[in-house]
């Protein structure tokens, strides 16, 4: 899930940490409990597509084909892969 809060948010953390959130089983509760809410550095703009975030990653390849240095990243990305636990 993705949210772009205010202005007045983003620049007051312990607000946006304590931001209700609602839920069906214990109605409001602090976003801070679901998620851990920090700063950090990231991209200047988030790209979507179809309403889904998207990430780009580009390199530049010398000396090898496409073909395998293709392979070699998508097995790279699959072994950092996990899945999310149920629930």
């Amino acid at each position: 899930m993705s949210a772009r809060f205010g202005q007045d948010y983003r620049n007051d953390l312990p607000s946006l940490r304590r931001l209700p959130v609602q839920t069906m089983s214990f109605g409001a509760i602090p976003l801070e409990a679901l998620a851990d809410v920090s700063l950090s550095d990231g991209p200047s703009m988030i790209n979507s597509e179809n309403a889904m975030l998207r990430g780009m990653v580009l390199f530049n390849v010398r000396g090898r084909d496409m073909g395998s240095t293709v392979n070699e990243a998508e097995q790279r990305i699959a072994a950092l892969h996990q899945p999310l636990p149920k629930g």
